[in-house]
């Protein structure tokens, strides 16, 4: 006669017990934000640099959704400078709609302004706060206005960068 199985020992009780909490603990809503950073992205020629976002909720595709949701606007923000430029902004995504948008950074304040209100108009599933680079045309002309605008906690000091390893 084969033994008997050891869950088969189990009380009845405790496997109920066991399979509720199993599944309250599946459907329980899950409360952590995600913190997205991506350093360089084009999405439907829409390119994006120094991408920073604490969102309610992401995952591995957050940073692409999040392009590609402004990348819905890319008309208009290349209309902003169509030659190339870039401006740095942070913005709110809430209820569905892009809020509290700041230019952080431009070097031509009339682009700034006009990619701002290119951002009114995204809307966007996601909830959380970002700051990001924005270019106007994805060209060497638009990728170097932008490095003039990187945030100044990602730029390296030359004296503290490590010297290049002999050969």
């Amino acid at each position: 006669m084969a033994p008997t199985p050891a869950w088969r020992n189990v009380p009845s009780a405790s496997l109920s017990t066991a399979l509720v909490l199993v599944l309250v603990a599946a459907t329980a809503p899950a409360s952590a934000r995600t913190r997205i950073e991506v350093g360089d992205l084009v999405v439907d020629g829409q390119a994006v640099r120094d991408l920073r976002c604490d969102l309610d909720q992401g995952g591995f595709f957050a940073g692409a959704a999040i392009v590609g949701a402004l990348a819905k606007q890319h008309k208009a923000i290349a209309a902003c400078a169509p030659a190339g430029d870039a401006a740095r902004l942070s913005f709110t995504f809430s209820a569905g709609k892009t809020v509290d948008v700041a230019v952080v950074a431009a070097a031509n304040a009339p682009v700034g302004e006009c990619v701002k209100r290119a951002l009114v108009q995204v809307q966007a599933d996601d909830v959380g706060t970002c700051s990001a680079t924005i270019l106007t045309a994805d060209n060497d002309v638009a990728r170097k206005a932008a490095a003039a605008l990187a945030p100044r906690d990602q730029l390296v000091d030359p004296k503290k960068s490590p010297a290049p390893a002999p050969r």
